[in-house]
């Protein structure tokens, strides 16, 4: 889930050529012409769960009701719904993850995704207050996740050596000749 999730579902259903025309429309865009929201099933907010009223129910729920949806919604409408659904996804996830690993202090969010989305950001930092768990946004993240498979990848490579070294002096132990002359005297 990011960038790539976000352009091509743009690409698929705005007019959309590029991240930067996708972000764009979806700053102009208003999703509540396409997502449920508690306030649609409830009138407001749902009190006995706490769930505010503004709250996304069903991401493009209003666009299972409606009789011509594409006549009913506009693209900027559609950029915004999209980039939401995909922020609060990636936001669930991570939260999630977070909390079953009791690291619920601070959740850092890095990636292309994130970078000059302000939308992202402060959908992210919303979620993440309601959870009650600190939000960080690292500047300059691109390549994190590249720097974080290499360093796996040499410390597997240099793991593997090791347990190289460790199976062949097992090896070379077990190669020498066996004598019981040393018992027998």
């Amino acid at each position: 889930l990011g960038g790539g999730t976000f352009m091509g579902l743009c690409r698929l259903l705005t007019s959309a050529d590029s991240y930067e025309a996708a972000i764009d429309m979806a700053t102009r865009g208003d999703n509540t012409s396409v997502d449920k929201l508690v306030r649609d099933i409830y009138g407001g907010d749902y009190e006995k769960y706490c769930l505010s009223g503004e709250l996304v129910a069903s991401c493009f729920g209003k666009l299972s009701s409606m009789p011509n949806p594409r006549s009913c919604c506009r693209e900027d409408d559609l950029a915004l719904a999209v980039l939401r659904m995909v922020t609060l996804s990636i936001a669930l996830l991570a939260v999630s993850l977070a909390k079953l690993h009791r690291c619920t202090d601070s959740v850092f969010f890095m990636g292309g995704f994130l970078r000059y989305n302000p939308i992202a950001h402060r959908c992210i930092a919303e979620f993440c207050k309601v959870q009650a768990v600190s939000a960080k946004f690292l500047k300059h993240s691109d390549f994190l996740g590249a720097i974080g498979a290499l360093r796996a990848a040499l410390s597997h490579e240099s793991e593997t050596k090791q347990q190289q070294a460790a199976a062949e002096a097992a090896t070379s132990r077990r190669s020498r000749p066996f004598s019981l002359g040393p018992l027998l005297r």
